[in-house]
């Protein structure tokens, strides 16, 4: 079976948010949903580069990651997210002593951060401070990009 589109979302981006639903604190998990999220972006991009250019409407890669981040604002959070995993410098780890899968760590790419939800007691997700300061919800980004933005972008794909 080859990757379409619409089997990376069902196979890989769909499953990555349900773990990540189960235990939203969950850092790796929510790397996971981040990266598979956003290298929807690829896959669609490449498969189309591939079988139907038309569908690209004659956007590079870069122009159209720009096109996501315009159509739904929380993609930019994810690509943060995916990025940071992707050239991580951990700046500080810890444990929070109630579980092994507990261990967290804050990342740092160019001064954006990633931190699991129990740094903050008060907050059940995994959170992404952007270069602007700005502390968002990764959770809810992901909710987002995965829900709303791909089923709009993939349309009638979905149902292959």
């Amino acid at each position: 079976m080859r990757t379409t589109p619409a089997s990376y979302y069902w196979n890989f981006v769909v499953p990555n948010l349900e773990d990540l639903r189960e235990n939203p604190r969950d850092l790796r998990l929510a790397f996971n949903a981040a990266i598979s999220a956003f290298h929807m972006s690829d896959v669609f991009f490449k498969y189309y580069e591939r079988h139907d250019p038309a569908r690209l409407s004659g956007r590079n890669r870069e122009s159209f990651l720009k096109y996501l981040g315009v159509q739904e604002r929380s993609f930019i959070t994810v690509q943060t997210a995916a990025t940071v995993y992707k050239h991580m410098y951990t700046y500080k780890h810890y444990l929070d002593g109630h579980s092994p899968a507990s261990f967290g760590v804050v990342s740092k790419s160019e001064g954006e951060i990633v931190e699991g939800g129990w740094s903050d007691p008060f907050i059940d997700a995994v959170t992404v401070t952007a270069k602007d300061g700005i502390k968002r919800s990764l959770n809810e980004a992901l909710e987002k990009v995965i829900h709303e933005l791909w089923p709009k972008i993939l349309g009638n794909d979905l149902k292959d």
